[in-house]
């Protein structure tokens, strides 16, 4: 009767064990030589709380984070275009300047 319970102890010990020691990430030099940029994984939009900080002192201290308004604004990126600069073109870029 009590072979029952520590076989099943041990059966869950050793599933624990084997998945702590699965890799997960990226080790080595394909975490090394990894290009984020020529990774087709599915895009996201990242959503930011936007907050007017309309109180000040001692008010905005005390105020409660669940009683605050807030909205919802997403982010938007520019998709970054295939024909990339190298060296010392890209090194010297000003992307404030349109050319």
């Amino acid at each position: 009767m009590k072979k029952i319970p520590l076989f099943i102890l041990a059966f869950f010990l050793t599933i624990f064990v084997v998945n702590a020691q699965a890799f997960k990430d990226l080790q080595g030099p394909a975490a090394k030589n990894y290009k984020p940029w020529k990774d087709n994984s599915k895009k996201t939009t990242a959503m930011v709380n936007v907050t007017p900080n309309e109180k000040q002192g001692p008010a905005f201290k005390n105020a409660k984070a669940w009683e605050m308004e807030t909205e919802k604004v997403a982010l938007v990126s520019r998709p970054v275009s295939d024909e990339r600069e190298f060296g010392p073109k890209a090194k010297n870029r000003q992307p404030w300047k349109n050319d």
